[in-house]
């Protein structure tokens, strides 16, 4: 094989490696794309579903259901209790509600 010959086999080469990134950039991008899509749409079915609950009330508020797993007082229900007394405190438009499983304090 001359010169000439290697040469061309090496810009051979080099076309077919450019050409299978270009196409693995297209996919990725392809493949973002459908991911952002995806999660636009999430989003918007996230916030219509929002949206009918604080018109299925009626009082425009954002309900917040706060779940626990025991139903003692320790340090993280003081937190969420601290928490849930600044909403109210702060006259947020937030109905929190707290489920736990029994009777509570």
């Amino acid at each position: 094989m001359d010169n000439t010959q290697t040469e061309n086999s090496v810009a051979q080469n080099s076309i077919a490696e450019n050409s299978v990134a270009q196409n693995s950039i297209a996919e990725n991008s392809v493949a973002q794309n459908s991911v952002a899509q995806n999660s636009v749409a999430q989003n918007s079915v996230a916030q219509n579903s929002v949206a009918q609950n604080s018109v299925a009330t009626g009082d425009g508020k954002t309900h917040i259901l706060y779940l626990n797993h025991v139903s003692q007082i320790s340090g993280a229900e003081q937190s969420l209790r601290a928490l849930l007394w600044q909403f109210r405190r702060a006259d947020m438009d937030i109905d929190p509600v707290l489920a736990l499983p029994g009777g509570g304090p």
